[in-house]
């Protein structure tokens, strides 16, 4: 369900995603806190509520979640949301952020 990426960076496959988030909040849990990465599928069908969820649970933790998602989809997310077009900008993107939280900022 989570593969860690990197160090204290993980990634949820979108097939586990929005199905089951209690599920995969206890195994976020099981885990250090971490960066989150969610690549959504295309068309989206799926709760806008697990989404502000997933997102508020990571906000309580002090961490980041990170949605990859078609250009086209974005605007179907609030715009505050950190959405990119790919894996590898998602890691970019929290690396940088991550940077930033050792140094203080």
């Amino acid at each position: 369900m989570i593969e860690i990426l990197e160090k204290e960076i993980y990634q949820v496959a979108a097939k586990y995603f929005p199905t089951q988030l209690a599920t995969l909040i206890k195994a976020l849990e099981a885990h250090m806190p971490g960066d989150l990465i969610v690549e959504l599928p295309q068309p989206f069908e799926g709760s806008p509520k697990a989404l502000e969820e997933l997102h508020e649970y990571q906000q309580n933790k002090n961490r980041l979640v990170v949605w990859v998602l078609p250009q086209s989809g974005v605007a179907e997310l609030p715009t505050e949301w950190a959405c990119v077009p790919t894996l590898q900008e998602a890691l970019d993107y929290i690396q940088f952020e991550q940077m930033q939280r050792d140094l203080g900022f």
